[in-house]
């Protein structure tokens, strides 16, 4: 495992391996992501072939250090097989949100792994054979023991966050001068910057992408305008 001042460094180069592959296409595809590449951090990974029925998606490869138990195989099975109070089980009841759609997530926080607890860091990453059609998952994530009383810190809460603003996303910003939160629909990206046209109104915001992606208290994905469908079985 990682020191702790790594543990954000996994989810960077397994999504940057991503999001290399992928070039100008919205997605990767599973045969895209190169192990190699990928080296040591091949071990913190997982690969999910998804089904309509998320609890039916089966387990294409899953890295040693992932393992529920040494030395048992999860490979073609279905991931109910892997125990919920496990760190595979803590970032695996997310796949459900790349239903209809979905861009790549990073996943933070607390969770129980063989009886212990952990802090967390991993991502999820969308993969398609057709560019359009979501049909596997590559997961990557990170651990190390929490510290006693760290579970009231504020890096121990469990965050969920967008990874790539694309255009047609749905996301609540924080507007302190409109009063609060309000809803907007992404109508452009352009290199770093991303332009949010308000429901109902005709103002346009303009925010930094990487803030969209790094500051959940001021900016929560919601949902994708177009969505299309997951793959058929």
């Amino acid at each position: 495992m990682d020191e702790p001042l790594n543990e954000r460094r996994l989810a960077s180069r397994v999504f940057g391996h991503w999001a290399e592959m992928a070039l100008a296409k919205r997605f990767a595809r599973m045969e895209d992501i190169d192990p190699w590449l990928l080296a040591a951090d091949w071990s913190r990974c997982v690969l999910v072939r998804l089904d309509r029925d998320p609890g039916l998606s089966t387990f294409v490869m899953v890295g040693e250090d992932l393992l529920p138990q040494h030395n048992e195989s999860l490979v073609g099975r279905p991931i109910t097989a892997c125990p919920r109070d496990t760190l595979l089980g803590a970032i695996l009841k997310y796949l459900p949100r790349f239903r209809p759609t979905g861009g790549p997530i990073g996943i933070s926080g607390p969770a129980t792994h063989l009886g212990a607890p952990i802090l967390f860091r991993g991502v999820l990453l969308p993969l398609s054979t057709d560019g359009n059609c979501i049909d596997h998952i590559l997961g990557a994530a990170n651990f190390r023991p929490m510290l006693s009383g760290e579970e009231k810190q504020l890096r121990a809460r469990l965050q969920v966050s967008m990874l790539r603003v694309e255009k047609g996303q749905i996301w609540d910003v924080y507007a302190p001068l409109s009063g609060g939160w309000v809803q907007a629909k992404v109508t452009a990206v352009e290199g770093d910057r991303a332009s949010l046209r308000q429901s109902g109104a005709m103002q346009t915001i303009s925010c930094k992408t990487s803030d969209m992606t790094e500051h959940p208290e001021r900016y929560r994905f919601i949902s994708y305008f177009d969505a299309t469908s997951i793959a058929s079985p």
